[in-house]
């Protein structure tokens, strides 16, 4: 059996935004995160903290921009991350 789920203020598509996805499929969890359309390349998403506590899954990132006179590319990006771990049905 396969679970689907999404936490979105926004999408790449749309332009800025936080997406939250999640997907659970054969005992595994799968989360992704994007940060919506951005204007250069360069971006980095940092993993604050993802544990279990009290049957919540805590998972927090915080979007890293390019360091500061750093040349990058003028193209748009959409950065993004997924992470997979064990899938808990008891976590909410």
């Amino acid at each position: 059996n396969m679970i689907a789920g999404r936490n979105a203020a926004g999408d790449c598509r749309s332009g800025a935004g936080v997406i939250s996805i999640y997907w659970a499929n054969e005992g595994r969890l799968y989360i992704a995160r994007g940060y919506g359309k951005q204007d250069t390349a360069g971006y980095q998403i940092q993993v604050d903290a993802f544990y279990e506590s009290s049957n919540v899954l805590v998972f927090a990132t915080t979007l890293l921009g390019p360091e500061p006179d750093t040349d990058t590319d003028h193209g748009t990006t959409c950065p993004y991350l997924v992470i997979q771990t064990e899938y808990n049905p008891n976590m909410s």
